[in-house]
C-alpha cells in the first residue's frame, strides 16, 4: 500500500520508513496529550463534585442539627489529607455565605 504524498517526499525505502516512524511518533504524542488532558479534566470534575458535596453537608448540618455552629459543622466535614489551605479557605468562605442564607 503506497501513498502518493509519502512517495513525493521519499524516493527510497529508507526514507519511507523514516516518514512512517515520524508519523507514528506524532500520532503517539497526540494520543498521550489527549490522555493527559482527559485525566486533568476528570480530576478537576472530581474536585468540583467533592467541594459541592462538602458544601451541601455543611448546609445540612447547619439546618438540621440543633445549636450547630459553623465550626462544628466544618469539623464534621473534615478536609481530606492533601488539600491545600486555599481550598479550605474557599470552603470556609462559601460556608459563611450559606450559613447566613440558612439562618435567615
Amino acid at each position: 500500500m503506497q501513498y502518493p504524498m509519502i512517495e513525493s517526499f521519499a524516493t527510497t525505502p529508507r526514507e519511507r520508513l523514516l516518514w512512517a516512524v515520524v508519523g507514528a511518533l506524532v500520532l503517539g504524542q497526540l494520543v498521550a496529550f489527549y490522555l493527559l488532558c482527559n485525566g486533568q479534566v476528570n480530576k478537576a470534575q472530581l474536585r468540583d463534585a467533592n467541594l459541592q458535596v462538602r458544601r451541601m453537608a455543611i448546609v445540612d448540618c447547619m439546618q438540621y442539627t440543633p445549636k450547630a455552629t459553623l465550626s462544628s459543622c466544618t469539623v464534621s466535614v473534615a478536609p481530606v489529607h492533601g488539600e491545600t489551605m486555599v481550598q479550605n479557605a474557599y470552603l470556609a468562605d462559601v460556608s459563611d455565605k450559606t450559613a447566613t442564607i440558612v439562618s435567615r
